[in-house]
């Protein structure tokens, strides 16, 4: 799903439904607009989440700690994370 333009909204929190999901790639989204929804913590078979090159803005919800099965995770270029810390910007 990278590359599409979901829009100031941002991710759909029915996303959060897609128990069974095992990849989300929404890279490559610049009209992405708001915060990474909580709801994508209901997940809990997702390996691989990349939200590289999008603009979310906002906390890393607790809730994406409930993804027991994560092993890869693409976010913003390092040096984009070593200035937001927690937070995505």
């Amino acid at each position: 799903m990278n590359d599409n333009e979901f829009g100031a909204d941002g991710i759909p929190t029915e996303f959060g439904q897609l128990t069974e999901l095992k990849r989300l790639d929404l890279s490559v989204n610049s009209n992405i607009g708001g915060r990474i929804p909580r709801e994508l913590g209901n997940l809990v078979k997702l390996e691989y989440l990349n939200l590289s090159f999008d603009g979310l803005t906002g906390k890393i919800p607790e809730e994406l700690g409930n993804l027991k099965n994560m092993r890869i995770v693409v976010g913003k270029p390092i040096s984009d994370w070593a200035h937001s810390h927690e937070n995505i910007s």
